[in-house]
């Protein structure tokens, strides 16, 4: 790994060969070593990409000498810089190019920032949703529970929940809007960047806080979390409904949309994308939407994977206590006297089917009973789980037919850079 994180090709064949390299072995790495390669490899690509999109300057009198400067660059942080100045003397600019080179003066970031930031944002956010029916219901649900959110920096990824933490924004991409939108981390903290912050974050809050509601639904109703397509189903429509309810609404978030869409495109350009299906085509936006979570499992296929799971389990049961009745009697009384009262939690296949075989008889026909119980269960969150998505799904076709009634002469409820439709 060290050869590969020094080199730093300047060409396209040489990229591929890195890329190959690094496919060959990140498997085998741990996860920091494999993140550090990734965003290595990253440099490196974005280098060798604007090296030859800018190569044409090299007879520039003006620019030529800054093209060898970059060229000439001993690392890919000094290359990204050297890039982005040339690109800004072009008149132009690389997005990736600006979003991936070192921090510049006045562009540090630091404790201070990110805890200012993160105290400001939630309430700015439940305030930024209000008046669409996803946000509203999480303006209800957040009077009842804490919003904990977060800043904090991490590989990939906008945002994301966890049941322990809270809700968790990416500052990478926090960070690379605002320097391509010309800002630095302390105008985040202040208008007019702070409140183009919670627009542009305002439906990835949706999603996730949908996650949030979601955990707590599942507790308060005392059914297991499980995870899967319909979770991220429900969650992607929430957001979807947001983006059409407030852009149809409000013009100032309209065209904010429209003045960022080609922007950071991980964010605004695909949630506006999906949205355009949810309000066009409703099944290509299902079919988008479970592709987000393209491991499933769907919520037909999880049920299924429990009762396969529990139909074993029983299986063994009724089994062991079959082989039990053919014992000689010595044998019975043996297992009664030195067998076990229950079963060890979270072992392996192997070891539990021997402790099922090792326990006493009362205690046996007691986890048979347990699980027969468990397969019941299981029809029972199914159901719920189906109904929650039955409401999401009401929900999703209510919003659009509302967005439909004047839409004889109204503009598209999803905007598009330029007016495109």
């Amino acid at each position: 790994m060290p050869k590969l994180l020094a080199s730093a090709p300047r060409t396209g064949g040489g990229v591929q060969a890195l890329l190959t390299a690094q496919a060959e072995i990140e498997g085998a790495l741990e996860p920091a070593d494999a993140r550090a390669l990734a965003e290595h490899v990253e440099k490196v690509a974005a280098g060798a990409t604007a090296l030859a999109e800018l190569a044409a300057l090299e007879n520039d009198p003006a620019l030529g000498g800054l093209l060898e400067k970059a060229r000439a660059a001993g690392d890919p942080d000094q290359l990204l810089a050297n890039l982005d100045d040339l690109y800004d003397r072009t008149g132009t600019r690389s997005s990736i190019v600006k979003e991936l080179r070192p921090a510049a003066t006045g562009e540090e970031w630091g404790p201070a920032e990110r805890d200012a930031l993160q105290r400001k944002l939630g309430p700015a956010l439940l305030a930024e949703v209000a008046g669409t029916a996803p946000g509203d219901q999480l303006r209800e649900f957040y009077a009842r529970h804490e919003l904990k959110l977060f800043v904090l920096e991490w590989a990939s990824g906008i945002a994301r929940y966890d049941a322990e933490r809270g809700l968790e924004f990416n500052e990478k991409n926090i960070l690379s809007w605002a320097r391509l939108r010309g800002r630095k981390p302390a105008d985040l903290l202040v208008e007019p960047a702070f409140s183009e912050l919670t627009m542009l974050l305002a439906t990835t809050f949706v999603h996730e806080a949908t996650h949030h509601v979601q955990y707590e639904w599942a507790r308060s109703q005392g059914l297991p979390d499980w995870s899967g397509q319909h979770i991220e189903l429900e969650a992607t429509t929430s957001e979807g409904i947001c983006l059409l309810q407030k852009a149809r609404a409000s013009p100032r978030y309209r065209a904010f949309l429209e003045a960022n869409a080609e922007d950071s495109a991980a964010i605004v350009a695909a949630d506006l994308e999906r949205a355009r299906l949810l309000y066009r085509d409703p099944r290509a936006f299902r079919r988008e939407a479970l592709a987000l979570c393209p491991d499933g499992p769907s919520l037909e296929g999880r049920a299924q994977g429990e009762i396969v799971s529990w139909d074993a389990c029983v299986e063994a049961a009724r089994a062991e206590l079959a082989r039990r009745s053919k014992l000689i009697r010595p044998e019975q009384a043996r297992l009664e006297a030195e067998g076990g009262d229950e079963i060890s939690r979270g072992v392996g296949n192997a070891v539990w089917l021997a402790e099922l075989r090792a326990l006493k008889t009362p205690a046996l026909r007691r986890q048979l009973d347990s699980m027969v119980g468990a397969q019941a269960y299981v029809a029972r969150v199914y159901a719920a789980y189906q109904e929650r998505l039955d409401r999401s799904d009401a929900m999703r076709a209510s919003a659009v037919k509302d967005l439909r009634k004047h839409r004889r002469g109204a503009a598209e409820p999803v905007p598009v850079p330029g007016g495109r439709r």
